[in-house]
């Protein structure tokens, strides 16, 4: 199984993000746990973005790693007032991925089967053309920029940390 639904934050509702982002991926997993055979294995195309939200409670990271699905979108944290900012709107569901993933792996892993989360950076498809040329650009582009990459010249580069989203 290879999950990977996500919706860009400048082209979605909080809501939107919400239910695909957050609620579509706890359900994939519940349902793909519930029938993957020994053997099987899943991975769940997460994002940079997670870890960059600022530190959360342990009950909240509990929460979001396993509270029912059904019930996931009832969390305080998670109504729509809560989010202050764009890049906020997409941070809470990518960090509740990868929390997810660690409290479904055991349940796969009794099973005999594996999940992982993975977090591959930028990859520059339609969408995130999209992003770096909408309202949240300034925000995309330092995240570019902190990539592993090669300049011209063959030298890693490695600009400073930037304070936006």
């Amino acid at each position: 199984m290879i999950h990977a639904a996500d919706v860009s934050a400048s082209q979605a509702s909080v809501e939107q993000i919400l239910h695909v982002d957050l609620y579509g991926t706890a359900l994939v997993l519940h349902e793909f746990g519930a029938v993957i055979a020994a053997g099987g294995a899943g991975v769940v195309i997460a994002s940079q973005s997670g870890p960059r939200l600022r530190a959360l409670t342990l009950e909240q990271d509990q929460a979001l790693a396993t509270t029912p699905v059904e019930e996931l979108l009832a969390l305080p944290m998670l109504q729509p007032d809560q989010f202050g900012t764009l890049c906020t709107r997409t941070k809470y569901p990518r960090r509740a991925n990868v929390l997810r993933v660690q409290a479904e792996a055991v349940r796969w892993g009794e099973r005999g089967a594996r999940v992982n989360a993975i977090s591959p950076g930028i990859i520059i498809t339609p969408l995130a053309r999209d992003e770096l040329n909408g309202a949240n650009g300034a925000g995309y582009k330092p995240m570019i920029e902190l990539s592993p990459r090669r300049s011209a010249a063959g030298t890693p580069t490695r600009p400073a940390p930037s304070a936006n989203c």
